[in-house]
């Protein structure tokens, strides 16, 4: 039995975990996909690489204006993914190291809430039910696919979400960016500046 149950290890449920395992706690953390969520997995750090790699880029391509010489400064998409891909697997690893160190035990399964019996909360997984005390529910979201005809067949080809826009290993010509929001402009920015042709469709008056 738990003193604690949380369902979903991004940085909702991770950060309660630390904390509540280094208060003495018994911690069970259930996460049924990436230890860190999506921001650190699939949002905002794997953008911020990607985002500082143009970044360093588009200041050798202008190096002239600063009194700096650079000959045949080229782009390599596949080499950026993979240091995206380092840099996520080595944070990942920290937030494990933390969860190690609070006494927090990681279930890496989808969770199911049963209902209560004894004032106790239970979850389910692979087979198993677990008991708590206390539950936090720290889901997160998802992506929404849009009711577009064929969109679906289309996923991972020539229509991505936030996720697989990530690990692209070819530069596409041109790219149609549904949402202006921070995650769209940021795929906007970043492509954009690495060579593609790059259009915004945003249905608000105004973006971000």
């Amino acid at each position: 039995m738990y003193d604690l149950i949380i369902i979903g290890g991004g940085p909702g449920g991770y950060v309660a975990a630390e904390r509540a395992g280094s208060a003495g706690l018994r911690v069970a953390l259930f996460e049924k996909e990436w230890l860190g969520g999506v921001c650190l997995n699939v949002g905002c750090i794997p953008s911020k690489a990607l985002l500082n790699s143009a970044k360093l880029y588009r200041h050798a391509v202008d190096s002239k204006a600063f009194g700096i010489t650079a000959e045949s400064v080229s782009f390599n998409q596949a080499t950026v993914i993979r240091r995206k891909k380092k840099v996520v697997r080595k944070l990942v690893a920290g937030v494990k190291m933390q969860m190690d160190e609070a006494g927090v035990e990681i279930i890496s399964a989808s969770a199911t809430i049963l209902p209560k019996e004894n004032e106790l909360f239970r979850v389910e997984a692979d087979d198993t039910i677990y008991e708590g005390k206390h539950l936090i529910i720290a889901t997160g979201s998802e992506s929404v696919i849009l009711p577009i005809p064929g969109i679906r067949e289309s996923l991972g080809t020539t229509v991505v979400t936030n996720r697989e826009i990530l690990d692209l290993t070819e530069i596409p010509e041109t790219l149609v960016v549904i949402g202006g929001g921070v995650i769209g402009l940021e795929m906007a920015c970043y492509y954009q500046t690495v060579g593609s042709n790059v259009i915004v469709i945003e249905m608000l008056d105004h973006i971000a």
